[in-house]
């Protein structure tokens, strides 16, 4: 079951190599702190390194930040239901 996790994270643009990678900063997000972690919060735990303003990386990279900040909102605000279960 680890491995299946662990492949799936990869398989959206390799992030649990990035989790391992950067471990302490990601350690609040899969750890139980007693703290609700809200969008604020998590997106404080990375530093944006951007490409140059106005090229077509920029623009996608605006566009990436742009909807992953929008789906944070909807889960903060309870548009989307987001919440893990135990399958086994």
């Amino acid at each position: 079951m680890i491995q299946q996790f662990t492949a799936g994270m990869n398989a959206c643009g390799r992030f649990w190599d990035l989790v391992k990678s950067y471990w302490r900063q990601f350690a609040p997000v899969f750890t139980h702190t007693g703290e609700k972690l809200t969008r604020h919060k998590l997106l404080s735990l990375f530093d944006k390194a951007r490409s140059e303003e106005g090229s077509n990386r920029w623009e996608m990279e605006e566009s990436t930040l742009y909807l992953f900040q929008d789906w944070l909102l909807a889960i903060e605000e309870g548009v989307v239901d987001f919440k893990f279960e135990k399958t086994c």
